[in-house]
Order: structure tokens, then C-alpha cells, then sequence
């Protein structure tokens, strides 16, 4: 029973992570948080987030006066971890 809750509150925590978007006017900071406290809760359920994996859902949740930003990022031969 216990790891079927913890099952289920992985799923929930991966499509929380999946859907977090950048709202129009806020920062990279608060942004950044909001999935940095989504990843360390994946992590107390025993669910590792690779680096690579972040670093895309950073960068593909962003607003759009971060999109330049994002496309300089993307076209580097190594992304950053």
C-alpha cells in the first residue's frame, strides 16, 4: 500500500513538473524555485531528475522574452547541467 501511495505521488509530482510554465511577468528566480521544490519533492519519493531532463524543462517552460535567451542556449554543442 505504501508504495503504491508513493507510486502515485511520483506520477503526480512528474506531471506537476512537466506543466510548470513561466507566467508573462515573473522571474527567473521565483520560476526556477517552483521546479527546484518539485524536483526535491520527487527526491524525498525516492524519484531521481536527471540533470539533462531539468535543464529541458527550464528551458522549454520559459516566457517569451526569454526565448532568444533559450535559443542561444540550445544551439551550444554541450548544454549546461
Amino acid at each position: 500500500m505504501y508504495q503504491s501511495s508513493n507510486e502515485n505521488q511520483m506520477m503526480v509530482l512528474r506531471e506537476n513538473l512537466k506543466s510548470i510554465r513561466m507566467a508573462k511577468f515573473e522571474n527567473v528566480t521565483s520560476y526556477l524555485t517552483r521546479i527546484t521544490q518539485v524536483r526535491d519533492e520527487l527526491g524525498y519519493v525516492g524519484e531521481v531528475v536527471r540533470g539533462n531532463e531539468l535543464v529541458r524543462k527550464n528551458l522549454n517552460g520559459v516566457a517569451k522574452p526569454w526565448v532568444i535567451f533559450v535559443e542561444g542556449i540550445m544551439t551550444r554543442e554541450n548544454m549546461p547541467s
